[in-house]
């Protein structure tokens, strides 16, 4: 079983439905265990000590964070079906706790941020990526109803790239295709998209191997092989540059988490 523990991240009703479908794949072609995991958040303290002890406002505060915790877990509970489930949900914060706590996981999904009502979901999903150090399944807006069948893994010679590849390697087996796509020249010592390609077919995975000019973006260059190449998981190792400049100038990995086109995985 290449895939023991699925976990799904779960802050947004909406977004929970259609992140336990893209997982329902995974955990009924592997045996894998389901779990959601849903932060309650904690009481926020205040530096006002009146409001601090203000009886009112905590029952209210708890009675909302008691609210949400149902409204998302029903949303798992009826999403999962009959599938094997745990649900978790300790008290945490989403944006400090959430990596952390999913760090044992073998494969983490989350839904596309359009798929969500909350607007700093995209923000949050980057959190969790970073924060987590293991593959994310980022799923598109139509869950394809299959595990991935092949990958486009996106070659630039970066430590994230390497890493991407190395920790999805248990989901690259299950593939029946990989291609190994570099857009423009991987300059240096680093290895070649060939040389890669190379590495995974010795471990008997049928890799093969694209060299592509950039016409564009690199996001629009890998989005136009990925459809014309029929692939329906693209692989990419996320924030080669820093996460500020990717905000401010744009990137692969914020334009995919942003508006992802098509299944994803992203490791950083």
């Amino acid at each position: 079983m290449a895939i023991g523990t699925v976990i799904v991240p779960a802050f947004d009703p909406k977004g929970v439905q259609q992140a336990v479908s893209a997982a329902l794949p995974f955990v009924e072609s592997q045996g894998a265990h389901l779990v959601g995991l849903h932060l309650r958040e904690r009481y926020p303290a205040s530096q006002v000590p009146e409001y601090n002890w203000h009886a009112a406002v905590l029952k209210e505060f708890e009675a909302g964070v008691a609210a949400r915790a149902d409204e998302i877990r029903h949303a798992f509970e009826v999403a999962k079906g009959s599938a094997d489930a745990t649900w978790l949900q300790p008290e945490g914060s989403e944006g400090l706790d959430f990596g952390p706590a999913l760090r044992a996981a073998d494969l983490i999904v989350v839904p596309s941020p359009k798929c969500c009502d909350r607007p700093d979901a995209a923000g949050l999903i980057e959190d969790i990526l970073i924060g987590s150090g293991r593959p994310v399944l980022l799923a598109p807006g139509t869950v394809p109803p299959a595990v991935p069948k092949s990958y486009l893994i996106g070659w630039n010679g970066s430590l994230e790239a390497a890493s991407a590849v190395a920790v999805a390697r248990p989901l690259l087996d299950l593939a029946e295709r990989v291609s190994v796509v570099s857009v423009g020249r991987v300059t240096g010592l680093v290895p070649t998209a060939e040389a890669v390609a190379d590495t995974l077919r010795r471990g008997g995975i049928a890799a093969e191997v694209t060299m592509l000019d950039k016409k564009g973006s690199v996001m629009e260059t890998l989005r136009s092989e990925a459809a014309a190449a029929d692939i329906d998981t693209l692989l990419v190792g996320a924030y080669s540059h820093s996460r500020i400049r990717e905000r401010v100038l744009g990137g692969v990995t914020r334009h995919t988490v942003t508006d992802p086109f098509m299944r994803t995985l992203l490791v950083h």
